[in-house]
């Protein structure tokens, strides 16, 4: 048998070197900041208040009132106002011893200042004798002067009169705002506009609707338009008014229009679809 061989020898490890410690550095020493100024605060500014400004309100258009129909009369012996019966002699004072100024034909008027000792001193500062003048008008012979009394109007100029009138009260409405329904001052539609002025005016009643109001009242041609009538639009092209307004004269149509623009007044000529037109009164 083979000779069993001898281990080897265990090789002794060697020693593990331990390493140095690590040296902690010094702290660096930090320098002290400079202490900075203490900044003089400005006391605090209180802001003034601005004011609001507070809106106008837009002025109410304020409608022309009903104007009064004119009286016709003879006219009455002016106040304080003489006549001369006679060529009458002027003075200088109160007495035929003054001196003569000049001499007033037969009739001529004189204004009364004062009266003193039977004696008038006119606006003038003359005088005259009071019982040589007399309170009426004189013609020039001496004849009392009967007053010529004013004529009375026509039927046509009366009538000419009362729809001036009414011209003048429907465009006092011009500026007043357009509401759908309305039929009063602080709003209107085209229908409660005709309808709330002939009411107010004429005291005639108008139903509320420019259909409705298209069958009332006398069928005029669009040609022969008279101050006040109505003046009806078909805007839809169906056959039926959906608008309509006041003719005022002088080819001018007053109306509510919109809520934009509200009342109105337009030329005639610059509307399209006129369809008819109706007189009340």
């Amino acid at each position: 048998p083979k000779p069993t061989k001898a281990p080897k020898a265990t090789v002794t490890p060697k020693a593990t070197v331990t390493p140095k410690p690590t040296v902690t550095p010094k702290p660096t020493s930090t320098p002290t900041p400079s202490p900075m100024p203490t900044a003089v605060m400005a006391p605090p500014v209180t802001p003034t208040p601005v004011p609001i400004a507070t809106p106008t309100p837009e002025p109410t258009a304020t409608p022309t009132p009903t104007p009064k129909p004119q009286r016709y009369y003879i006219p009455q012996p002016k106040k304080n106002v003489v006549y001369a019966t006679c060529s009458l002699n002027t003075r200088s004072g109160p007495g035929i011893t003054y001196s003569k100024i000049s001499t007033l034909r037969t009739g001529t008027e004189i204004v009364v200042a004062s009266k003193t000792n039977g004696w008038i001193k006119s606006d003038k500062g003359w005088y005259v004798k009071a019982d040589l003048c007399v309170n009426y008008p004189l013609t020039a012979n001496g004849k009392k002067a009967t007053p010529t009394p004013t004529p009375k109007p026509s039927a046509a100029q009366l009538r000419y009169m009362r729809l001036s009138g009414f011209a003048r009260y429907v465009s006092g409405y011009v500026g007043c705002r357009y509401v759908y329904g309305g039929a009063s001052p602080s709003g209107f539609d085209c229908s409660g506009f005709t309808m709330y002025c002939y009411a107010k005016y004429y005291g005639i009643n108008l139903p509320h609707g420019a259909n409705m109001q298209m069958h009332r009242g006398r069928k005029v041609s669009l040609k022969a338009l008279q101050t006040g009538d109505l003046v009806f639009f078909d805007h839809d092209h169906n056959g039926k008014a959906d608008h309509v307004g006041v003719y005022v004269g002088g080819g001018k149509l007053v109306h509510a229009s919109n809520a934009r623009v509200g009342v109105i007044k337009v030329s005639l000529s610059g509307k399209k679809d006129a369809i008819a037109a109706r007189r009340y009164i």
